[in-house]
């Protein structure tokens, strides 16, 4: 999802990284269910019982198998606890959850448009990733694109967030790439237009689409 001014957290160990494309087809049904784990569980007391997400995914037109699948396969990935009581199983937001939902919404509700005070200056995220070290680039990836951030080639993002720098330096800790990464905050001074720097960045399509 594109943030404010965008054209377009846990243990390092074990963050759960999440894609912005979960399931092939449409609608998602692991993308419902994190929209309404952050509409209706994350403002509640972080709880939802395993038969009122397969009721709610009915009616939405979600089978029960696809439902369970998202279900099981979003407490893999780290953002859902289960708990067996008796013969019912209730789910419980993780932290991290908790986190990236109330980041997500934050960042949703407060997106009004185009800010006319943009300062100029840019945020550069340069990282250096072994290929074979798949997990830490799909947790770069994931948690950036995540934050708004745009990728101009093979481990260099750009935002136009200084203020995430913070969250920033966090991804690139959890992913265990901290030790080759450098974060700078930066102003354009031309060269390329800066409108073919943003479209590179950023899929202006989809974005515009979502």
């Amino acid at each position: 999802m594109p943030a404010r001014r965008s054209p377009a957290s846990a243990d390092a160990a074990a963050t759960p990284a999440l894609s912005r494309r979960h399931a092939a087809g449409a609608p998602s049904a692991r993308g419902l269910l994190f929209t309404l784990l952050g509409e209706f569980v994350l403002p509640g007391d972080g709880l939802a019982w395993t038969s009122a997400l397969l009721a709610v995914f009915g009616r939405l037109g979600i089978e029960e198998k696809a439902a369970r699948q998202a279900l099981m396969r979003t407490a893999a990935a780290g953002w859902l606890d289960g708990e067996k009581i008796g013969r019912r199983t209730r789910w419980r937001l993780t932290g991290s959850a908790r986190q990236m939902l109330t980041d997500g919404a934050e960042r949703i509700y407060s997106f009004t448009g185009p800010a006319e005070e943009w300062d100029g200056r840019w945020l550069l995220v340069s990282v250096r990733i072994p290929e074979s070290d798949r997990r830490a680039r799909h947790v770069v990836r994931t948690r950036l694109s995540w934050a708004g951030f745009g990728s101009l080639g093979a481990g260099l993002w750009v935002s136009p967030h200084p203020e995430r720098e913070a969250e920033a330096t966090r991804a690139l800790s959890e992913a265990g790439v901290a030790g080759d990464s450098h974060v700078f905050v930066a102003t354009r001074t031309g060269l390329a237009d800066v409108r073919e720097m943003v479209a590179a960045a950023w899929d202006l399509a989809a974005v515009e689409e979502q």
